[in-house]
């Protein structure tokens, strides 16, 4: 009886053993599933606040291309990009309290130029919280490089580098949008266009 009673015992203590390393296995991949989880979640979000800053890039250059054709259009892209009140502004310049305002000094700085290229690169994005489960509360800041070259229509050209620093935040059934855009000048340049490149017809 005592033999069969310390078997009982060994295989409670065993079974004890194997749900306890179950139980800690179970935890540990509900754990990672999470972590995996919040890893996505920041990625995606870190792509979509990088996106906003080059949409206005391209969204500004078709100004520079054609005013009176695209000015409408630009008007609505930017209104998927900022917020309406965002500041915008070149740092230690000017500040002005709108997207609506920035796009006017945008169509007034272009009036001379037949083409613009601005290149965004080097983007970091720091995520200050993701939104909640009703969209609230999700923040971030993000730096971003600039290299402009600007075409005038007298054969010159201009070429600006900075960085453009930005707030984002996150609207409920909107998506991240900037709330605040600053470019930090470094350099200009003016320069002549070079002659088109003679390309030799293939054999």
């Amino acid at each position: 009886m005592n033999i069969i009673c310390s078997k009982l015992a060994a295989l409670s203590a065993a079974a004890m053993f194997v749900m306890v390393v179950l139980l800690q296995a179970s935890f540990a991949s509900v754990a990672s599933a999470q972590d995996s989880s919040l890893a996505a979640a920041e990625w995606v979000a870190r792509q979509e606040v990088a996106l906003l800053q080059r949409r206005y890039a391209q969204a500004t250059d078709m100004i520079a291309f054609d005013r009176e054709a695209n000015e409408a259009e630009v008007a609505a892209i930017y209104g998927q990009i900022f917020t309406e009140d965002a500041p915008m502004g070149v740092l230690d310049r000017m500040t002005l309290d709108s997207p609506t305002e920035w796009l006017k000094m945008v169509v007034a700085r272009f009036e001379p130029m037949i083409g613009a290229q601005h290149l965004i690169g080097s983007q970091v994005v720091e995520l200050g919280s993701l939104p909640d489960e009703q969209g609230r509360g999700g923040a971030a800041t993000m730096r971003s490089y600039l290299q402009a070259t600007h075409v005038n229509a007298d054969g010159t050209l201009e070429r600006v580098l900075g960085t453009y620093i930005s707030d984002a935040i996150y609207i409920p059934d909107q998506g991240w949008r900037l709330s605040k855009m600053t470019l930090q000048l470094i350099s200009t340049e003016d320069a002549e266009i070079a002659a088109p490149l003679a390309l030799e017809e293939p054999e």
